[in-house]
Formats: C-alpha cells, sequence, structure tokens
C-alpha cells in the first residue's frame, strides 16, 4: 500500500491533520510513500512503486492530491494495470469535496476517510484534452471541472490576496465565499463556442460552464441533484448573459442547497464537448488550473476503481 501525503494541502497546514490521524488508521501496513513538498519528484515514487507491483494507492491530502494521483496512474500506458488498481483517500485539504456528503462512520478524528479496500467501486473519469503551446495534452478528474466564474474563483482560491489568505487561515468555508464574491464583481461574460456530441455548434456569452460527475462545487456551495459516478455521462451547467446580481443570487441558492440544476442552469447530460474560443480561457478541474483556447471534454467510464468507505 502506497501513501501520498501532501504536506502542502490546507494552506500548507495539512501535517497538523495528519498528526491527528495518522496513529489511528485502520491500515495494516503501508509504505510512507512520498510527502509533497517543494522539493518533491512523487511522479517518479508513484511511477516505481507501480513497477514494483503496487495496486493500492491512498491520497493523503485534499482533492487537489486526489487529482494528482489520478493522473501519474493514468500516465501509466498499460489499460491492464490501471484496471488493477485501486485508489483510497484521507481528506486534509480545505474542501475535500471527493469525501461529500460526509458520513460520520467515514470520520477518522475528525478527518473524512476512504480507506477501506475491501468496499471500492468503478467511478467513471472525465477527460480534459487540450492544446498548449501547440501539443496536444489529457488531463483527468474524478469531481468537476469548469470555466468561467468558477474557474476563476478557484484560482483567485489558489492565488489569494490579503484578505482571502486571513479568511483561509480562519475559516475554510468563509473563504470559498468571499473568493466567490470578490471573483463575480469583477467578472465578465466570455464568448464560447460550444459544439456538443451530436456535433452542433452553438456561441454563448459564458458566465459560467460547470462540466460535473458531482453535484459538490466546493465548501457549502452544491447543486441540488443526485449523482451518478458510473453511467458514461457528463453533467453540463450553463449559464449564459448572467448578471452579477444574478450570479450573487444563484451563489446564496447554492450554499443553502435551492440551486435545483434543471431550474437555475441549461443543463444537460452528454459524453462529450469541444469548446472554443478566440481568447484563451482558464479550465479547472477538482481545483486545478490550465489554461487553453480549445479544450474537449469526454469520458472514460467506469476506469479507476475507488473506495466507497
Amino acid at each position: 500500500m502506497f501513501l501520498l501525503l501532501n504536506t502542502r494541502a490546507f494552506g500548507g497546514n495539512a501535517l497538523k491533520k495528519w498528526d491527528r490521524i495518522k496513529n489511528s488508521l485502520p491500515l495494516v501496513e503501508f509504505e510512507a510513500g512520498h510527502k509533497v513538498d517543494n522539493n518533491s519528484n512523487a511522479n517518479l515514487d508513484i511511477s516505481n512503486a507501480i513497477l514494483k507491483g503496487e495496486r493500492k494507492f491512498i491520497a493523503a491530502g485534499g482533492d487537489g492530491t486526489i487529482n494528482y494521483l489520478l493522473n501519474e496512474i493514468l500516465s501509466n500506458p498499460s489499460k491492464t494495470i490501471i484496471d488493477e488498481i485501486q485508489i483510497g483517500a484521507i481528506g486534509l485539504g480545505s474542501s475535500n469535496d471527493f469525501h461529500k456528503p460526509m458520513n460520520s462512520n467515514r470520520l477518522i478524528n475528525g478527518i473524512p476517510c476512504k480507506v477501506d479496500f475491501t468496499t471500492t467501486t468503478k467511478r467513471d473519469i472525465g477527460c480534459i484534452t487540450y492544446v498548449h503551446n501547440a501539443r496536444r495534452i489529457k488531463k483527468y478528474f474524478l469531481i468537476n471541472a469548469s470555466i468561467g466564474v468558477t474557474a476563476e474563483a478557484n484560482y483567485f482560491f489558489n492565488h489569494p490576496n490579503f484578505i482571502l489568505k486571513l479568511f483561509k487561515r480562519i475559516n475554510t468555508s468563509a473563504a470559498i465565499i468571499y473568493s466567490a464574491i470578490h471573483t463575480i464583481m469583477r467578472y465578465k461574460n466570455i464568448e464560447l463556442k460550444m459544439i456538443d456530441s451530436n456535433k452542433i455548434a452553438k456561441i454563448f456569452r459564458v458566465a459560467n460552464l460547470a462540466i460535473t460527475k458531482s453535484p459538490y462545487i466546493s465548501g457549502n456551495l452544491k447543486l441540488n441533484y443526485t449523482p451518478n459516478y458510473n453511467n458514461g455521462l457528463l453533467n453540463i451547467h450553463l449559464l449564459c448573459d448572467t448578471t452579477k446580481i444574478e450570479l450573487i443570487k444563484i451563489l446564496h441558492q447554492l450554499q443553502n442547497n435551492k440551486a435545483n440544476a434543471a431550474n437555475v442552469f441549461n443543463s444537460s447530460q452528454s459524453s462529450s464537448i469541444l469548446i472554443k474560443a478566440e481568447k484563451p480561457f482558464k479550465v479547472e478541474f477538482d481545483g486545478e488550473i490550465i489554461r487553453t483556447h480549445c479544450a474537449r471534454f469526454s469520458l472514460l467510464k467506469k476506469r479507476i476503481r475507488v473506495c466507497i468507505n
């Protein structure tokens, strides 16, 4: 069993959470694995572990840590090996959306854990194919991806000003709301060309485009729908020509679990969608950010096995 511990999660305070839990984990044994810090080379450690026959991996950190582990595993060219791998997670991050809804039975000393490798299920994986510096690159996500105000807010959350740094130290939920409002007040709708799986192209002035497998966005922000993690479809939620006041009202609905996806958004499901724009735009996926002029979102159905307890 290989444990990837991200010491930089939770604003660099993940070790405090780790110290609360490390002696209470119901694990018979695990390799100490790799501590991700400023001098880390975790990708090499993960690759070496796979070569040595390791098939059980735990991401101890936030959603970005799970995303990092997922992308490193999927960089392995052997489908057979990937089919054998199982992923568990320990929530040491700020939001820990992968673990939601939080279940008291999965908390160890207040920390959400999914580390029981006897109870696993296969989940769909979102795939982003995008162009950067004339190169075609692939990235993967388990939870959600977004373009527009959510992506911008995530970027701001990862690159905070003084006030946001203070909020992040005091209260994560307050920091997320501050990030959202700060971004909304400065945001301008962006023009995107969207081409669906039927090759029908439409141009929209987009406030937000959420491409999701999970209704949990960040903190207490949540879409009101029941997720299906292995149906082979992406949930697509679009907001167009939306004013700042309307965005703040929707933020309030999301915070109070009153944002019915079908009523608030232009919602649909698809196995793929292509997004193009004249100007580069940010794409957020499980808290990570890339920039591109063109991104295709698709799905790998039931591609990875994850712990559910």
